[in-house]
């Protein structure tokens, strides 16, 4: 019995071990196959998804080919992005190129949605036939020139003709002209030779009449010499008796604004003023400036209309400032008239020996004067004073000879004419320039002269109003006074 049982665990054993065999190299057998149907798979998803991508692509080529067709219009941003996937090719990238060149080419006058081939072929048959309208016009054109050009050549050949036969018939009036001419040369020759005989017997006597008039000459100068001295005396006591220059306002200031430094004045295009044109101020109480010391300078900025402009406050006097109605005037300026200068001597504005000549140029040309004539400090010499030259700036007289002969002569010539005399500083003042402030020089070269004492503060003022000796370093901000009802404010 143990013996049977022994037997039977032996062939269970070994049925355990045949099927477990059977099983493994099943389960190998399937295992490798599930690999290879798993590679196939892969296999046929990257084939499939290589398929799709060369499918994608040759549909936006389709696209792109269908867009500059015309068969299938993208909108813009499509488009653009289908032809950027489609240019890495060869092929679509020289299609694209000759398709831009086409459209540049012969796309003249398409609008930006019908550049295509669908709508180039119409529009070169329209340019074409354009073209051909043109090349029919030109043709008509050569050949009325051609006609013309014809009739030209017939024309000329007649005035050719008639040019010659004008030609003989010169040729043989200058040969009856000739004759003529040599025998009035010789009526000539003879009346030539009476005359020269007729001269010599008056030379003599005028030899005779010139020793007389010489004599007569003479008495006339010391008469002259007289004459010349009574009329300068007679001209000093008219130059006396006459009002200086400027005794009527060039304008008014009409409204002031110490915050922003600025001014208005009642002229404007109406009166030919332009912009950067400099004026000296003064009170509205001062009857004229050859008396009277300018309170301040302006310039104008802007005209704003016909009789109102606005300027900047050059400078002023923060004791005296400037006040509505205050006078402007400039000698370089005046409503309606141009002003006419002329220059002489070394034109010195700040007293360092060199010539400021070109910034007295421009402070008169920039207010709307001109100069006349000039003398600089080397004696050259430009223009001439005239009866329209209105003021003669002097400035230092030359040391050289030769200079100082033509500034001398320009001087003769503007008293003769009558023209006002003005020194440079003079002239500066009322053009109401500013001149350059000097540093005071400090250490070694410094000077207790340089510096002013300044007055004790004296809050109440002096006894006529004025406002206090420190009034330039503690009063207040100046304010326009608020207008009347009505008032001419420029704003």
């Amino acid at each position: 019995m143990a013996s049977r049982d022994s037997q039977g665990l032996q062939i269970a054993l070994i049925i355990f071990v045949m099927v477990t065999v059977v099983l493994a190299v099943t389960t190998f057998f399937f295992y490798r196959r599930s690999e290879e149907l798993r590679k196939t798979a892969l296999a046929k998803d990257e084939s499939e998804k290589a398929a799709r991508d060369n499918y994608n692509t040759e549909n936006f080529k389709v696209q792109y080919l269908k867009h500059i067709l015309g068969a299938s219009r993208l909108a813009d941003a499509e488009f653009k992005t289908v032809r950027d996937s489609v240019l890495s090719d060869a092929d679509m990238k020289t299609i694209d190129d000759q398709y831009q060149q086409h459209m540049k080419t012969y796309g003249e006058g398409l609008a930006q949605d019908k550049l295509d081939y669908a709508n180039l072929l119409p529009n070169m048959l329209l340019a074409l036939r354009a073209r051909n309208v043109a090349n029919t016009n030109l043709s008509d054109q050569v050949n009325q020139l051609s006609n013309e050009k014809k009739q030209m050549q017939v024309d000329e050949q007649k005035r050719t003709q008639e040019a010659l036969t004008g030609l003989q018939q010169a040729k043989d009036d200058l040969a009856a002209q000739l004759q003529q001419y040599e025998q009035d040369r010789a009526k000539l020759t003879k009346d030539k030779e009476d005359q020269l005989a007729a001269f010599k017997n008056n030379l003599a006597k005028f030899a005779a009449d010139i020793d007389k008039v010489q004599k007569s000459d003479e008495a006339l100068q010391g008469q002259m010499k007289k004459m010349k001295e009574t009329i300068d005396d007679q001209k000093k006591k008219l130059d006396a008796s006459q009002p200086r220059s400027f005794e009527t306002a060039d304008g008014l200031v009409t409204w002031v604004n110490q915050r922003s430094n600025t001014v208005w004045i009642d002229l404007g295009t109406a009166d030919g003023l332009r912009r950067q044109t400099l004026f000296s101020v003064y009170g509205q109480e001062e009857t004229g400036v050859a008396q009277s010391e300018r309170k301040a300078s302006i310039e104008v900025t802007r005209v704003l209309n016909e009789h109102l402009s606005e300027a900047r406050i050059v400078e002023d006097n923060p004791s005296n400032p400037i006040l509505p109605g205050d006078q402007l005037f400039s000698p370089s300026w005046k409503r309606g008239e141009l002003v006419h200068f002329a220059l002489a001597g070394l034109l010195d504005i700040n007293g360092d020996r060199r010539s400021d000549r070109e910034l007295v140029h421009n402070l008169i040309t920039s207010s709307g004067g001109t100069i006349d004539a000039e003398v600089t400090e080397t004696g050259e010499v430009t223009g001439d004073v005239n009866s329209s030259t209105r003021y003669l700036v002097l400035g230092e007289a030359p040391a050289d000879r030769k200079a100082l002969d033509a500034w001398t002569k320009m001087i003769t010539a503007a008293e003769q004419l009558g023209v006002e005399k003005l020194q440079l500083d003079q002239f500066l003042s009322w053009a109401g320039y500013k001149r350059e402030v000097r540093t005071i020089p400090l250490g070694s070269g410094a000077s207790s002269n340089g510096f002013r004492t300044r007055p004790a503060p004296n809050k109440a003022g002096n006894a006529a109003g004025n406002a206090p000796a420190n009034a330039a370093e503690g009063l207040p901000e100046r304010q326009p006074p608020a207008p009347a009802a009505g008032g001419n404010s420029p704003f």
